[in-house]
């Protein structure tokens, strides 16, 4: 009975040493809500807690294995704003930080400039201030716009509302890329990995996962955001740059398809839906392409999923509408008559994802969006 105790002393003390504190000590000016509110990410999983204000000043204490990003929220109800046509409610914009163990972080602002704070306490987070305090204005900006289009949606001004859109468009782009840049300038730090992380769904280049996973500390690896580039970088390998493409054969709109049969010729594997608006934006480009190359030795085969509640007739509607000629494939149709998942195959996450294939087989390119890229291929290789 005494060894058993030791023991489970032991094992406590072992599994307790794991978590260790981080401190968050906060003050917001003029913030008068009973309680703040943080979500922090770990992976799929979503924690939750909140701390008590007085007078602006509040305390989070969080066990931390490793690094995580939080999100301070305040649920305001006065800055609560609600776009009427779809149900979507918007409070105050999130506050971005990083938990770390052993860390006692300090956050400081004024509620009249949420999300605009100071964070000190650690390099990450500093990182983090920064760009809050150099690109505060943009900040605000863009999320003055936001609430201004919904008001003039529910007032329904919806050209006002489209006019502000734009604008609030070009704030986003600024800010979304003077983030990339510094997550770019600071590849081992966990805003680096978180900011890779969260774009993993828009990734198509395994050489960039590379890169990512090179520069990444053996901590930040083993965490579970850099657990999950590594995941991410392996699926996208198997149908990397210079493979051989995925076999597959499967039923079509017209006929069987069998991907070895196109040797010899430019692919172009589009997978899209019907409810994807960049994807149809994108058709009247790949038709130009179509009709200049499709008999020089290039072929479009375009491989749609479809999540409503009628996917075949949305399918042939789109393909109508739209006027596409070329080869096409319903995927949920390929699963449930071929028991082929053409989606999973190829591991594509968002759409548009287009994938290029060479005459021998292989891969070439894959892209997003860039259509620019693929039809200088195409314009290089075939005349």
């Amino acid at each position: 009975m005494k060894n058993l105790l030791l023991f489970t002393y032991f094992l406590f003390m072992v599994c307790s040493s794991n978590a260790q504190p981080a401190k968050l000590k906060g003050f917001i000016k003029g913030y008068t809500q009973p309680k703040i509110y943080m979500t922090i990410l770990n992976g799929s999983k979503l924690l939750k807690d909140s701390a008590l204000v007085t007078d602006g000043y509040f305390n989070f204490a969080i066990d931390a294995q490793e690094s995580l990003v939080a999100r301070l929220i305040t649920r305001d109800p006065s800055k609560r704003i609600t776009d009427q046509s779809t149900h979507f409610t918007s409070y105050a914009p999130v506050v971005q930080f990083f938990l770390e163990p052993k860390t006692e972080l300090s956050l400081t602002g004024d509620y009249l400039e949420w999300p605009i704070v100071n964070i000190t306490g650690s390099a990450a987070n500093e990182l983090q201030s920064s760009y809050y305090l150099n690109h505060k204005s943009t900040i605000l900006q863009e999320e003055s716009a936001f609430k201004e289009s919904i008001a003039q949606k529910n007032a329904g001004d919806h050209l006002k509302a489209k006019a502000i859109d734009s604008v609030r468009l070009q704030h986003t782009i600024t800010n979304t890329n003077a983030y990339a840049q510094l997550a770019k300038e600071n590849p081992k730090s966990i805003l680096n990995t978180f900011y890779v992380y969260e774009n993993l769904p828009f990734t198509t280049n395994e050489e960039s996962l590379a890169k990512a996973l090179a520069a990444l500390p053996t901590v930040l690896k083993k965490g579970v955001y850099g657990q999950a580039i590594e995941k991410r970088y392996q699926e996208l390998s198997q149908s990397g740059i210079g493979t051989l493409v995925k076999y597959f054969n499967v039923n079509g709109k017209d006929s069987l398809i069998n991907i070895n049969a196109y040797r010899g010729k430019y692919v172009l594997l589009d997978f899209w839906g019907s409810w994807c608006v960049p994807c149809r934006e994108s058709h009247p480009k790949l038709k130009n392409l179509y009709a200049t190359y499709k008999d020089k030795g290039f072929e479009i085969i375009a491989i749609a999923f479809e999540k409503g509640k009628n996917p075949r007739q949305d399918w042939l509607n789109a393909i109508k509408e739209d006027n596409i000629s070329w080869i096409n494939i319903l995927n949920n149709e390929a699963i449930a008559k071929n028991g082929q998942d053409l989606i999973s195959l190829f591991a594509i996450k968002s759409y548009p994802t287009k994938i290029l294939i060479g005459p021998d087989g292989k891969v070439l390119f894959k892209t997003q969006g860039n259509d620019e890229e693929i039809e200088t291929l195409l314009k290089k290789n075939l005349h």
